[in-house]
């Protein structure tokens, strides 16, 4: 295929994809480009792979929330049409990446990694809260989009947090009974966190080694909150493991470059702000985290690049390790 002609069947595919518009949980309605260039940002400057938006799972669920419906369950399988035994017998398919990994998440308004009867995983979006806050317009956030997409989820589903502006994994409860096991295994330190962090500048600079340990201690600026601050006598004790990853050139939205450095956390103890303050205050590294609003400089267009990268606990109902890696975006 010639160049004109690759132009002229991209130019086609891109005018048809404009005519694309999906229902979606929140009410909205939203159109493929819209989904694809805000999430997406590989997608900006060139069209997402052809027959996004052709498939089963978003057009039923463009018909429910069109209609004011609220889906109870959905499945989407594989099978032989000679097989004698469906429907006892077939071969359950997650939603493919390529295409409706696009734009499920977005018509769902969570992107859900993986779900049973007690729990629920999902990758969090930067810029969104974990639980309500106080006010009607910080009541958006994932524990309300779950108990809108599971009417029969418990009230308070939340067994922990990510501060709004970090992205990646967080775990919810369906039942009173996985909520008190999962608490607990986070109050007795059972379970195992990982997290990416992009932190403005080159540690190496300061004399700071490879791999290594923290232990902070800080408590609520009363004056100043949500901030937290320094008080080795009063302060909670925060201790962190971290490992320089990479030195890597990082492309600001204003178009500047300039070299920072990759690290991966290990938090030992859940205090708030943790990580952000290891990475800031001058008893950790001094070296804020990229578009931190509290503890650094946060661009136009930035967001905090720190992401819940991993996470461990024991399944509340089976006793079965439980394990997920999510990517970051960055």
């Amino acid at each position: 295929m010639n160049g004109r002609l690759k132009t002229m069947c991209a130019e086609s595919l891109s005018k048809v994809q404009e005519l694309y518009f999906f229902n979606c949980a929140d009410g909205k309605l939203r159109s493929l480009k819209e989904i694809c260039t805000k999430n997406h940002p590989a997608h900006q400057f060139k069209n997402p792979p052809t027959g996004t938006g052709d498939c089963s799972a978003p057009k039923l669920l463009d018909y429910a929330f069109k209609n004011h419906l609220a889906p109870l369950s959905m499945a989407e399988c594989r099978f032989s049409p000679e097989s004698k035994t469906f429907p006892q017998e077939v071969e359950l398919i997650p939603p493919c990446d390529e295409r409706c990994g696009i734009i499920l998440p977005e018509m769902l308004g969570i992107e859900i990694l993986y779900r049973d009867e007690d729990i629920i995983v999902v990758n969090k979006q930067s810029g969104l809260l974990s639980v309500p806050g106080r006010g009607p317009e910080k009541q958006d956030c994932i524990v309300n989009r779950v108990k809108a997409l599971f009417p029969d989820c418990i009230e308070q589903p939340s067994v922990h947090r990510l501060d709004m502006e970090t992205s990646g994994l967080l775990i919810l409860a369906f039942t009173k009974e996985a909520h008190r096991n999962l608490c607990r295994q986070f109050e007795e330190g059972k379970v195992q966190k990982k997290y990416i962090a992009l932190l403005d500048g080159v540690l190496a600079k300061k004399g700071i080694a490879q791999h290594g340990e923290t232990e902070l201690y800080f408590r609520l600026d009363v004056e100043n909150r949500p901030h937290q601050i320094w008080d080795a006598q009063n302060g909670k004790k925060a201790v962190t493991e971290w490992q320089i990853l990479n030195v890597e050139r990082y492309h600001a939205p204003d178009g500047s470059t300039k070299n920072v450095t990759r690290v991966e956390f290990i938090p030992h103890t859940g205090r708030t702000h943790q990580l952000r303050l290891a990475s800031a205050d001058e008893h950790g590294f001094g070296v804020p985290i990229i578009g931190d609003t509290l503890y650094g400089h946060c661009d136009e267009g930035e967001r905090l690049m720190l992401h819940a990268k991993f996470i461990s606990f024991t399944h509340p109902t089976t006793g079965k390790t439980m394990t997920f890696t999510c990517e970051p975006p960055f």
